[in-house]
């Protein structure tokens, strides 16, 4: 059995322990001592991604020389740095996947917002940020052989690098709950100008279930 299936059990059984606690403070340890599910996120969580100020300022360049067209190399380069996270949240019972916009940062205002089915750029190191509002999910991608949980309050990191463009099933469930349509999808892997394409196509709509 793939070792990442024994770390997500024991994850899953951390966070049913952790449910069953106050939401914002564990019950006391031994000498009287307490620990927050902040400090409890800096233990489990190692750095948190993204670009760096100098990528970011070699994006800004970039951009205000670059054509229009997004899917353009320059654009490309400069819309997708490495490791290209996405947030996963799982609330009410479906997957909203948030991507970072064109300064390739998340909970910015240029953020796009989707529902179900996840896109990712080919050949890029990709990080999904997985998180809950209300239950304990789990995301599961067999091509990739990867499975996390998603849990409230805290954060999880599923990590891959998709070399081959197609479109692969995306299985999810609530943990120890009924299966829902909802939380089973589809992770589509293609080229850096197609996604980017299709990125900048969903700003022209509202989320929807089907937008794949």
């Amino acid at each position: 059995m793939p070792l990442h299936i024994f770390r997500c059990d024991e994850k899953c059984r951390l966070a049913q322990r952790l449910l069953s606690h106050q939401r914002h403070r564990l019950a006391p340890l031994s000498h009287g001592l307490t620990i927050s599910f902040g400090a409890l996120l800096l233990l489990i969580v190692v750095g948190s991604g993204g670009c760096s100020e100098a990528a970011h300022s070699r994006s800004e360049a970039q951009r205000e020389s670059a054509a229009d067209d997004p899917t353009t190399e320059t654009n490309v380069a400069a819309r997708i740095c490495e490791p290209y996270r996405i947030e996963v949240t799982g609330s009410n019972y479906r997957w909203h996947v948030r991507y970072p916009g064109f300064d390739g940062r998340l909970a910015t205002s240029d953020d796009v917002l989707t529902l179900r089915h996840v896109h990712v750029p080919l050949e890029t190191a990709v990080e999904l940020v997985l998180k809950s509002t209300d239950y304990v999910y789990v995301l599961e991608i067999p091509i990739f052989e990867k499975k996390e949980i998603a849990v409230p309050s805290l954060e999880f990191q599923m990590e891959f690098r998709p070399t081959i463009a197609g479109q692969y099933p995306l299985l999810g469930n609530e943990l120890c709950g009924d299966s829902h349509p909802e939380l089973t999808g589809i992770i589509v892997v293609e080229s850096r100008a197609l996604f980017l394409k299709w990125l900048s196509e969903q700003k022209l709509e509202a989320p929807t279930a089907r937008s794949y």
